[in-house]
């Protein structure tokens, strides 16, 4: 059962529960979401100062903006999901998608009435081996990732379920 990113705290409002250590993976892939970048004091300081740290200050926002950087990445992660549904077969039994995430990978299993509040992060453990990352940090069970003679990734095995590669 995936661990929802989502927590419902009243009927009309929603919270995400992403580890906070995801967010400055988060600004790290998704740079559009960086605020101090659009900051004139930090532009004019790139211009004109031989080093600015870049990563100190993402590291920083990522802190200090977290609970904004995990609503604004989930609305995006639903944005996007909503720019390919009209691609997805009607009906459809279920579609799993894994891909880059943030720090790591992304799973995303449909179909789903939220897409975003499904989604699934792990984190790599070892070469081909991911942990799924807990609202707290903290690893959970892990996902391997089976590779073909020629070195193409042929499967994933969780919890002893071998799911062959289709596309």
């Amino acid at each position: 059962m995936p661990q929802p990113i989502f927590q419902q705290d009243t009927p009309m409002k929603k919270q995400p529960i992403m580890p906070d250590a995801a967010c400055k993976y988060i600004l790290f892939q998704r740079t559009e979401c960086i605020a101090f970048a659009k900051n004139r004091l930090y532009r004019f300081a790139k211009r004109h100062l031989p080093s600015v740290p870049y990563m100190g200050l993402v590291r920083l926002e990522a802190f200090v903006r977290r609970s904004r950087i995990k609503v604004q990445y989930l609305q995006r992660m639903e944005d996007e999901y909503q720019s390919v549904e009209q691609h997805i077969p009607k009906p459809c039994g279920s579609v799993l998608d894994i891909g880059c995430g943030i720090g790591g990978i992304a799973r995303l299993a449909l179909p789903a009435r939220r897409p975003a509040s499904i989604v699934e992060l792990f984190k790599p453990k070892k070469k081909d081996v991911f942990c799924r990352m807990r609202s707290d940090g903290s690893e959970a069970e892990e996902m391997l990732f089976q590779r073909d003679d020629a070195g193409n990734v042929s499967s994933f095995v969780q919890h002893s379920n071998i799911a062959p590669r289709i596309a």
